[in-house]
């Protein structure tokens, strides 16, 4: 009959005994020309090492997204397709008794918080913009000046360009400014 098919299946699966879901902890870190970055993750409770690579939360567009570090001794949630430990992959980010949710965080908003302590949030109403770095700022004045004697060089006008190039010292906003 179909419920001897079905109960020999589920049989077959739970027998099986491959980890499909297991958390897990970073024992090693290691740069991989593929993916970026591989892990060696500890599974618990079973104490098997497997490698996998990251899952981090990407925006809607290819390269847009969340990139946060994942460091030895982190917890992840290991998921691994088709109970195959060869493919598996890490989610990052998991709350702990050794890492709490902080205690101003009120899952109202987006709450970024840095390993040196810094807190980023913002009010509904608040307007926030993007702040270019310093290092950044000179290579992209130099950047934008070669692009500028280009053009010129065939001919193209560049008002727009220079008008930016005049501006963009002043746009630097202070560091005082991006650690408040």
């Amino acid at each position: 009959m179909a419920t001897q098919g079905l109960t020999a299946n589920l049989q077959e699966l739970l027998a099986d005994g491959r980890v499909w879901v297991s958390l897990g902890q970073v024992i090693e870190v290691e740069t991989d020309s593929t993916w970026g970055y591989l892990f060696t993750v500890t599974l618990q409770p079973d104490g098997i090492d497997v490698q996998a690579r990251p899952l981090w939360p990407m925006g809607g567009a290819a390269g847009e997204g969340s990139f946060h570090p994942i460091a030895v001794d982190d917890e992840v949630l290991v998921l691994c397709p088709q109970g195959d430990l060869n493919q598996a992959v890490i989610l990052a980010g998991l709350s702990s008794i050794a890492n709490p949710v902080p205690a101003g965080f009120n899952n109202d908003r987006g709450y970024h918080v840095y390993a040196k302590g810094s807190e980023f949030r913002t009010a509904d109403t608040d307007v926030v913009q993007a702040t270019v770095t310093e290092d950044l700022l000179s290579d992209l004045q130099a950047a934008l000046t070669e692009v500028s004697g280009f053009m010129k060089a065939f001919g193209v006008p560049t008002v727009n360009l220079d008008a930016l190039l005049a501006k963009l010292p002043t746009l630097y906003r202070s560091t005082a400014l991006k650690t408040s």
